[in-house]
């Protein structure tokens, strides 16, 4: 089985919450920090989407918490999808913490879709990001998502 995409990090000082602790910002901060590494690993940098006129947007994101990270504790950032629309419009992401004793901290869901700035609409991506999200491993539960269709 191959393994998916990840990236090392280190709680910082400005990632803790009031209780010493990693904040929930700080999640979703490190699981878009690691998804755009890897569209960036694959050719699509933070350029080549402002090139296109192109880019991600979010619905919704969800964080499960399991184990709280404290200040200067090392951690790894899987990133997986979990669900796509048959167009590659739609996605559902999945970014898994672990900390350094590889114990499961804390899961991000993420739904959303392609967005095209110039015509300040979702769209399917153009076919080499389609290719380059084909390339991410798949959860055991990957759903294909049915796109709802627009009346407008």
């Amino acid at each position: 089985m191959e393994t998916a995409f990840s990236k090392e990090f280190m709680v910082g000082w400005g990632d803790l919450d009031s209780n010493s602790h990693m904040k929930n910002t700080a999640y979703l901060d490190y699981a878009a920090t690691t998804r755009f590494s890897f569209f960036s690993a694959h050719g699509f940098s933070a350029n080549r989407f402002r090139e296109l006129q192109f880019g991600p947007i979010v619905f919704k994101d969800e964080i499960r918490f399991f184990k709280e990270m404290l200040l200067l504790e090392k951690f790894k950032v899987n990133f997986v999808l979990d669900g796509m629309s048959q167009d590659g419009t739609m996605f559902r992401l999945v970014n898994e913490m672990f900390n350094d004793k590889a114990e499961r901290v804390a899961v991000v869901t993420t739904q959303g879709a392609w967005f095209d700035l110039q015509k300040r609409k979702i769209q399917p991506p153009p076919t080499e990001l389609l290719q380059v999200m084909g390339q991410l491993q798949k959860t055991e539960k990957f759903q294909e998502i049915v796109r709802e269709s627009s009346t407008k």
